[in-house]
């Protein structure tokens, strides 16, 4: 080979060596930018996967949350239920009272109506004139009852000085016959006059005691005309006071 062909030769070579670094500074630079590239791609990897880790966390907290949440509904579902039948029951109670009111509300009225035509009723018992009827009445009632004893004493007084006065004395055979009549009664004078005072001793006895119950209700009247005049004072303040 020639000089001129080995320097032909000698500057291909050249030429092919320059080409290959030039191939291999691309190539280079490509590794270069594939690396840089990788690194890039690999911290978008690790923070694509710590978000992925961060999202599994999230949701598996969301799942928690939702399965407390649900919880908490059932719980609150219960609660609910609990207070609708609570609420039914108090509604119920209350209807109850309620009624119980109104039929109370009602007897009430009716006792007051007939507490209000009690009330009218006693007013025109215990007016001024009522009253002095009334304790006419009683009074007249006790006069007429003492005549009666007084009558009945002094009829019982007149037999018993008759009887006093009876001269039943025996009659003689000469002045009268033996079968006359008086003769008879001197016979049973004794039964005649113990028994006649045995009457009159009862009613004497039942007199007495007519009298008695006569002056009890004299005193019972009073002190009932008393108690009237009281409750009619008493009712007098009482409208006084309404009006």
């Amino acid at each position: 080979m020639t000089d001129d062909g080995i320097v032909a030769h000698f500057k291909e070579l050249q030429q092919e060596k320059k080409k290959l670094q030039n191939r291999l500074d691309h190539f280079r630079f490509r590794r270069k930018d594939l690396e840089s590239k990788q690194g890039s791609v690999t911290d978008k990897n690790r923070l694509l996967q710590q978000k992925h880790d961060n999202m599994s966390r999230t949701i598996e907290i969301a799942k928690r949350k939702l399965q407390e949440s649900q919880l908490q509904v059932e719980k609150l579902q219960n609660e609910n239920d609990e207070h609708q039948a609570y609420i039914k029951l108090v509604k119920t109670s209350l209807q109850k009272e309620e009624d119980t009111k109104d039929t109370y509300l009602i007897k009430l009225q009716n006792q007051f109506d007939e507490l209000s035509n009690d009330f009218r009723g006693a007013k025109k018992f215990y007016e001024d004139e009522e009253l002095e009827k009334e304790v006419e009445h009683w009074k007249n009632t006790c006069q007429r009852r003492k005549i009666s004893i007084e009558t009945g004493a002094e009829l019982v007084n007149q037999i018993s000085s008759q009887l006093k006065e009876m001269n039943l004395s025996k009659t003689d055979s000469d002045e009268k016959p033996a079968k006359s009549s008086w003769k008879e009664v001197n016979t049973h004078q004794d039964f005649l006059t113990s028994l006649f005072q045995e009457d009159f001793s009862k009613l004497e006895s039942l007199i007495t005691q007519e009298q008695n119950k006569s002056q009890h209700l004299g005193e019972r009247i009073t002190v009932v005309m008393e108690q009237l005049k009281t409750k009619q004072d008493e009712l007098k303040k009482i409208h006084n006071t309404n009006v």
